[in-house]
């Protein structure tokens, strides 16, 4: 490269490294200062017709893809009162080392206690209980859903 067009680079390069740098310094000063980089709100009259236009939650809320996977009924009504002593198998996590299910909406290892029984098992499909010395078996029934 000839003296000339080498100039010429060196130039160019530190012409582009100033700019670079006063932009950079402009934009931290105005962080510093407290400006901000958003962008400007929008006009008052957007904000008031967005704010006519309520989402409806409820509506939405029953919809099938907003319910959750491992709760059978699909009203968020329940009430304490309607809710009688029994177990109900909402789902299995099994894992060959360390198996977990979730009973009436709590998570369970096997020893653990749930509503006057205790987990003996947790298999694939099914989990045991014991309830005062008699087994019961709860199994995942298929979700008609």
């Amino acid at each position: 490269m000839n003296p000339k067009t080498r100039k010429t680079v060196i130039y160019l390069t530190l012409a582009a490294a100033v700019i670079y740098a006063a932009v950079n310094m402009t934009d931290k000063f105005r962080m510093e200062s407290g400006a901000s980089l958003e962008p400007p709100a929008p006009p008052q009259h957007a904000v008031a017709k967005k704010a006519e236009m309520p989402i409806p939650i409820e509506k939405y809320r029953a919809l099938e893809w907003g319910r959750d996977p491992f709760r059978k009924d699909v009203s968020p009504a329940v009430t304490s009162e309607s809710i009688t002593p029994g177990w109900i198998l909402n789902g299995i996590l099994y894992d060959e080392t360390d198996p977990s299910a979730i009973i009436d909406g709590k998570l369970v290892k096997v020893g653990a206690d749930i509503n006057g029984a205790r987990v003996i098992n947790i298999q694939k499909k099914v989990v045991t209980l014991n309830i005062n010395g008699s087994l019961v078996e709860l199994t995942l029934s298929k979700d008609k859903s």
